[in-house]
């Protein structure tokens, strides 16, 4: 009788965490007012078994990801703009919540073991979800082509996807993150299926890479193709096949821009345009970047050991902009470059602490050979060139997600070879 009702637990729990982590991979199709409710859910999960039966090791180590928010914290030492301050404190709490969260279900050995073979359900629920948002947005497209031109009018399609895009509305760069995560499970989610499987995951894969160049995220898109690329070569270890069907992604992208999004081509012939870089253009995206990363990089040097504080960067970079552009300071931008944000932040100080952090994850997951999970945060460390994705909800949680699950699952099985190890010494 106690051998059944312990069995009906483990189901219970079993299928609990199933549902929990296909909930979490629908992330991208949820209004964006509910998406934080998602890590609350998920540290009410594991603060509810950290003291069940099964007890093992907890993984410690994983608070490591949890340090930039304490840096942030620390911060608040010195910021005079504490309503500012607390705002993106709150906003970025999931650095902090789920790295706890994953250390509280690693003291439970069963449902550790559960949450680790749950990522295939997580893989294909969020991928499936990235699928259904393209092709909402591809839909959307087809009202904002002109027919009289030929190309998708870029800037008013992108302002409905920030504004009024279904129940979903989103800055596009954080939809194209989102959709380039999704395309690189690819590899993942047909190996050993079978063909028609195949078919099906590589029509969505299309979908999804069409919707990214629409989109015309120039920062994503170069980095999702440098990452993609990248992974299948040295998963194949540097075969000629492999290095040919790498070029022949790219060239399919390439025909793709050229065909269906003249706009996107137009971005990336902004980057080797001399005049992005002479004065501030209103209309190129290169051209205010540029002028945001020189009055970022000036600014931090007045207080580079520390920062500024979590409350005060963007006053302090305003006033950098009012002298440079009314362009930037009506446009009251952050550093467009998460390393310098963190930097505007806490210094020095922080950013060291935070690039220890990504290293961390860079050398877990290179060590066990996990090129997915390499695949993933090269993509993040790539895209926080371009964007502050840990100063908004929707990038925070998106990262802090991926990159604990991911180290959550490397470490524990890097610990079950160090216990298998002594075990046969």
């Amino acid at each position: 009788m106690k051998l059944s009702y312990y069995n009906i637990k483990a189901k219970q729990q079993a299928s609990l965490t199933k549902y929990l982590l296909m909930l979490i991979g629908t992330f991208v199709l949820l209004p964006f007012n509910i998406k934080g409710f998602l890590v609350i859910l998920f540290l009410v999960f594991s603060f509810y078994n950290i003291y069940n039966n099964n007890r093992a090791n907890p993984i410690n180590s994983i608070l490591i990801n949890a340090t930039l928010y304490i840096t942030y914290l620390f911060s608040l030492l010195y910021t005079e703009n504490f309503k500012a301050g607390f705002g993106l404190l709150e906003t970025t709490l999931s650095l902090l919540v789920l790295p706890i969260g994953f250390l509280f279900i690693s003291t439970n050995e069963v449902i550790s073991t559960q949450i680790i073979s749950g990522k295939k359900t997580f893989l294909k629920s969020f991928f499936y979800s990235c699928t259904i948002l393209s092709l909402l947005i591809l839909v959307c497209a087809v009202s904002y082509f002109d027919s009289n031109d030929s190309k998708i009018l870029i800037n008013p399609f992108l302002t409905f996807l920030d504004t009024n895009f279904f129940w979903m509305s989103d800055h596009p760069i954080y939809l194209s993150l989102a959709i380039a995560l999704s395309m690189l499970m690819l590899p993942d989610l047909i190996r050993n299926k079978q063909k028609t499987y195949k078919i099906i995951i590589l029509v969505c894969f299309l979908f999804q890479l069409v919707a990214v160049i629409i989109m015309s995220r120039k920062g994503i898109l170069i980095s999702f193709i440098f990452v993609f690329c990248t992974r299948v070569i040295l998963e194949s270890r540097f075969s000629i096949k492999s290095i040919l069907y790498t070029i022949s992604f790219i060239g399919i992208i390439g025909i793709v821009i050229v065909q269906i999004s003249a706009d996107t081509l137009k971005r990336f012939r902004e980057v080797v345009d001399p005049k992005s870089y002479e004065r501030v253009e209103d209309f190129s995206s290169t051209s205010i970047r540029y002028y945001i990363y020189d009055c970022s990089l000036s600014v931090s040097k007045k207080s580079l050991l520390f920062g500024y504080g979590i409350g005060d960067v963007k006053a302090e970079l305003k006033d950098c902009y009012k002298q440079l552009s009314t362009t930037l300071y009506i446009g009251n931008y952050n550093s467009h470059n998460q390393y310098l944000g963190v930097l505007l932040y806490s210094g020095l100080f922080g950013l060291i602490i935070f690039l220890f952090s990504l290293g961390f994850n860079f050398r877990l997951f290179f060590l066990q050979n996990d090129y997915f999970s390499l695949s993933i945060i090269l993509l993040f460390m790539l895209t926080m060139f371009f964007e502050n994705i840990l100063d908004r909800q929707n990038g925070v949680i998106l990262y802090s997600f991926f990159i604990n699950y991911l180290a959550f699952i490397n470490i524990s099985k890097n610990n079950e070879k160090s216990i298998t190890n002594r075990t046969n010494t």
